[in-house]
């Protein structure tokens, strides 16, 4: 089959005025603002007190709603042989890259015990027409809904696919547990992120995207091999075991636009992607936990973001990180 000519969308994220527009924002730092407001846990004393945090109540991050009819996400469906990965513009960006990988997608996953969805962001390494790495690093969302599967000895149904941009920042948002990226997604912007059914799973996914992978990760096949990968450390993520994502549905908008993102050195949008996260975290963790600091450290290469604080640990060793 002939390539789809679709238009790629990259550097989206790839400096400070670019993030705002997208977060809707013209400076990140209010955002920030509004979380710590959110959360600090102070009570104004007396009543015209009170009455000054009503307009705060609208700054309240809103429940996803529900599209009704069908969603612009589903205009285009592809089926069975009509699913090949390799006529989307994935890109190959660096020359030691195993092949060509999908950088920006939104991952979801459901808890089988608990119905909790999550949605992490994950770089998947296309293998074949139908088929893709998928690196969860064992402490994501996604990966203990993985163990969750295996243990019940179940197929885990999984969906990939790229939205708007801020809907797009929430699986990398430094979140408190149980924070619904959906309702984070509609804090951000101020709406709702409204969302609909995906076709073969029990999976919200949001309405307004542009392109949705559904499909399933088998427990019980043998890891492939993903890697290597170009990373935001500027240098190569080496070869590493991984569960295959296996595509059975593709579904997209009729004028769809791929998203897609550069990891690599600072000259790329991994700096600034990397740092936007501490302006939000700080706020999440300094007013319930106050023993916490958080910073970021540029390098000329490419970035860190360091966290400080006390916090319960479920596998071995990790303190000593």
């Amino acid at each position: 089959m002939a390539r789809l000519h679709l238009p790629v969308a990259i550097n989206t994220f790839g400096s400070w005025s670019r993030m705002a527009a997208a977060l809707g924002v013209a400076d990140l730092r209010e955002h920030a603002q509004r979380i710590r407001e959110l959360v600090k846990p102070e009570v104004p004393k007396g009543l015209w007190a009170k009455v000054q945090m009503l307009p705060a109540g609208r700054a309240r991050p809103r429940a996803a709603a529900t599209l009704r009819g069908k969603p612009p996400c589903q205009e285009v469906v592809l089926r069975g042989d009509e699913v090949d990965l390799t006529r989307l513009p994935v890109l190959r960006t660096w020359p030691q890259d195993g092949g060509p990988f999908i950088t920006m997608p939104m991952v979801i996953t459901r808890d089988p015990e608990t119905g909790v969805q999550n949605i992490g962001m994950y770089r998947m390494q296309v293998y074949g027409p139908r088929s893709t790495g998928m690196h969860w690093q064992r402490h994501k969302g996604g990966a203990a809904h993985f163990r969750a599967y295996r243990k019940r000895g179940e197929r885990m149904p999984v969906v990939a696919l790229g939205g708007d941009p801020a809907t797009m920042y929430t699986p990398t948002a430094p979140l408190p547990p149980g924070i619904d990226e959906y309702l984070f997604g509609g804090f951000l912007r101020r709406e709702p992120v409204y969302t609909a059914k995906a076709l073969t799973a029990d999976l919200d996914i949001p309405a307004q995207a542009e392109i949705v992978l559904e499909g399933y990760v088998d427990p019980s096949e043998e890891f492939a091999i993903e890697g290597p990968f170009g990373d935001h450390t500027g240098f190569y993520t080496l070869e590493e075991p991984y569960p295959t994502f296996h595509v059975e549905t593709v579904t997209m908008r009729r004028n769809a636009i791929y998203p897609a993102t550069l990891s690599g050195v600072h000259r790329w949008r991994t700096c600034t992607w990397g740092v936007r996260p501490s302006a939000f975290s700080c706020r999440w963790r300094s007013s319930p936990c106050r023993r916490s600091w958080i910073t970021t450290c540029l390098r000329r290469e490419s970035f860190t973001i360091w966290s400080l604080f006390p916090f319960a640990s479920s596998f071995p060793a990790t303190r000593t990180r």
